[in-house]
């Protein structure tokens, strides 16, 4: 990249943190594919190369900035997160991530399907719905896919309160269920990761060196707004 094209990147990763720090909405494709480029610039240019240029590091402080961002946003979901990647790159960023969430507050060393924010009062009702109709034999398996999907699209919610409602034999039942669906996820979305990554280094490289500097800017732009 030349100077100018990496302050232009540079650039639209601010203004991504920033919109991350008023409002995370990264679905779970989005932000694995994120991790997965995180980790690969940190494999190519790890912590020690920038160290005899501090006057030039911003693209490493930039990263680690992205981290934190990602780790405040996302909360205990990011370890979730890690296990759909490679263990190459999961190892890489794992370190660093249980660092900023240790320093945001976060208990690493009880991650059982749960957040640290209490559910709002249309969440909480929901939740109660769920958990109670766990006690109908016949509705427990689609129960179970509807728990799933909350625990999703709401990764920060603790539902540890809901889990604890139950007989001890049920929630390590449940915990089981959902952390199997977990794994299959994550299955799914590293098949993902890895065709965006072939693909990109088939053809993202090659069209990015065609750009003129105008078009780089239009297409930042286009994208941005």
């Amino acid at each position: 990249k030349t100077p100018k094209e990496l302050e232009i990147l540079l650039k639209c990763l601010w203004k991504l943190m920033s919109r991350l720090e008023k409002e995370f909405t990264l679905s779970a494709s989005e932000r694995n594919e994120l991790l997965g480029l995180l980790a690969s610039f940190l494999r190519r240019l790890p912590s020690p190369v920038w160290r005899d240029d501090h006057e030039n590091d911003k693209p490493y402080r930039t990263v680690k900035t992205l981290i934190h961002r990602f780790c405040k946003g996302s909360g205990l979901q990011v370890l979730d997160d890690l296990e759909s990647l490679a263990l190459e790159d999961s190892n890489i960023l794992k370190g660093q991530v249980q660092s900023f969430l240790t320093a945001l507050g976060f208990n690493i060393d009880n991650n059982t399907h749960s957040g640290t924010v209490a559910p709002n009062a249309t969440q909480s009702q929901e939740l109660n719905e769920m958990f109670e109709k766990m006690n109908d034999k016949d509705q427990i398996r689609n129960v179970l896919v509807q728990l799933h999907k909350f625990t999703k699209e709401n990764p920060t919610i603790d539902i540890r309160p809901n889990l604890e409602t139950l007989t001890e034999i049920k929630r390590k039942l449940v915990e089981k269920i959902l952390a199997d669906y977990k794994k299959r996820d994550n299955k799914k979305l590293q098949g993902h990761r890895n065709k965006l990554q072939i693909m990109a280094e088939r053809q993202g490289v090659a069209c990015i060196k065609d750009l003129t500097e105008q078009q780089i800017n239009n297409l930042n732009s286009k994208h941005l707004s």
